[in-house]
């Protein structure tokens, strides 16, 4: 027999989980009718195995040290993933080390969805891989540490001593 605060605390874990899942932005659940999702305030939501509507669109900015950001639109075909995107504005060959960030427009603000890319294997963690929305902002800036960055990170972070990323 469960108490109270058992199917108290099982509810609030369930209502925390379903708000994480619909806060993420990269995952939809499935209604099992047409795959588009009507919310308030928002035009529609693509399920991921539908295609984008026609004239849908992101912006890539490309931030190279030292340089001008150069700023392209992306006609988005299908689903889209940031390590796609990567690869096909020529971010991956062009640096080998960057950071990602998505900038997404919800409930009238930008949110800024962080993208963990390993320089080592040169790709996106699958976890932050997201899916990109009509309307995203992609924004890649080139990382200038090297190995020996690495090095003295992985020699002061293992006294205690505060690291610089």
């Amino acid at each position: 027999m469960t108490s109270v605060n058992d199917w108290t605390r099982n509810l609030l874990a369930a209502l925390v989980f379903c708000f994480a899942i619909s806060a993420a932005g990269c995952s939809t659940i499935d209604s099992g009718d047409s795959g588009v999702m009507e919310l308030p305030g928002q035009a529609s939501v693509i399920d991921a195995q539908s295609p984008q509507p026609v004239g849908s669109s992101i912006t890539v900015e490309m931030r190279q040290a030292g340089k001008e950001p150069e700023m392209r639109q992306m006609p988005l075909v299908g689903v889209l993933h940031v390590q796609e995107a990567l690869e096909e504005v020529g971010a991956v060959k062009r640096f080998r080390r960057m950071d990602v960030r998505v900038m997404r427009l919800a409930r009238d603000q930008r949110q800024k969805l962080e993208v963990r890319y390993d320089h080592r294997s040169r790709s996106v963690e699958p976890l932050y891989d997201y899916v990109l929305h009509p309307g995203d902002h992609l924004v890649v800036m080139e990382n200038t540490t090297t190995a020996l960055d690495d090095m003295l990170q992985s020699a002061t972070g293992s006294f205690g001593l505060p690291t610089k990323r």
